[in-house]
Parts: structure tokens; sequence; C-alpha cells
């Protein structure tokens, strides 16, 4: 007769899960600009989050506690009011940074080379690789909206900027 330890019990059971969340979206207005072919930073989004409440709306089982890591999965912006002069069209980079208290901001999603193309809303790919945890553990933190401009915006854009998040959670201590 052999007697298997609680670690090995704990080993066999599968704590740990993946949970993608799609809190609400941003909205906000980048300004009018004309600063063409220079790095600009068109808005700054300060975001306040009660990660407790968005885990548990993922799954009951797991708390702000369970975090283990949390990555950005996907990104798209979308301009509310675009028209045939003021859209995607107008950039030619687009860019989010992530910051945080006592944290050097990070580049999360980039487009570099955006196309030419008159679109009121895009995808914009997420470096998928970047642990993010320590940026939002706070549950207060901010986007930074930048880019390059390839023509000015001449009109104000109501901006919404939807992020899913994969948050890594575990029962494991």
């Amino acid at each position: 007769m052999s007697l298997t330890s609680c670690k090995k019990i704990e080993d066999a059971l599968d704590l740990s899960a993946d949970i993608t969340l799609t809190p609400k979206s941003m909205e906000f207005t980048v300004p009018t600009n004309s600063t063409v072919n220079a790095a600009t930073t068109f808005r700054e989004i300060e975001v306040t989050v009660n990660l407790d409440s968005l885990i548990k709306a993922g799954n009951p089982d797991y708390g702000q506690k369970n975090i283990k890591g949390v990555k950005v999965k996907g990104f798209k912006i979308e301009f509310v009011d675009a028209n045939s002069s003021n859209n995607f069209a107008n950039f030619s980079s687009i860019y989010s940074e992530l910051s945080a208290s006592g944290k050097s901001p990070i580049v999360i999603v980039s487009k570099d080379n955006n196309p030419d193309e008159e679109k009121s809303s895009i995808s914009v790919p997420a470096n998928e690789s970047l642990e993010l945890k320590d940026y939002i553990s706070s549950g207060t933190f901010k986007y930074i909206l930048k880019g390059k401009l390839r023509r000015a915006l001449t009109k104000e854009l109501k901006t919404r900027v939807i992020v899913d998040y994969v948050f890594s959670v575990s029962l494991k201590k």
C-alpha cells in the first residue's frame, strides 16, 4: 500500500486556465493634428479596472489573486465618425504603449507601413509575448496612442478602442 503526497495530487489536478476577456471599450477623441511624418502622441487614456470582477466575469472560480500572467491578444481601433478625408489612410503608422506607476512605457501593439486605404477601423497587431501583469496589477494604467501621419487630420475623430486580453490564472500558490 502506498500513499500519494498532497503535492502529487495537486500537480495532477488541472488548476490553471487561460481566460480571454474583453473589458468595456475605451472611448475618447483624437484631436485634429497637422504634424506629418513625425512621431506624435495622439492621446493618453487612463484606465481603471476592477481586475477581481473582470476575472470572475470570465470564470467565477478565479479572481485577481489567481492571476499568473496577462497578455494582449487583440487591439482594435475604430473611428466612429471617420470620413473620406479623415480616417486610417491618414496614418502611415500607429502604435500604443502601456504605462503604469513606476514602470517604463512599453509598446504593446504596432502597425508600421499602414496602407493608404480609406478605413474607419483597424486591428493593430499585438506583441503577444509581452508579459503585462506588473503593468495592470494595480488596476490603474495608461494607454498612450501614438503614430505618424501621412496627411493631416482636419477634424476631431471620436474613437473607440477594444482590447482583448488573455489572463493566465491558477489556483496553485
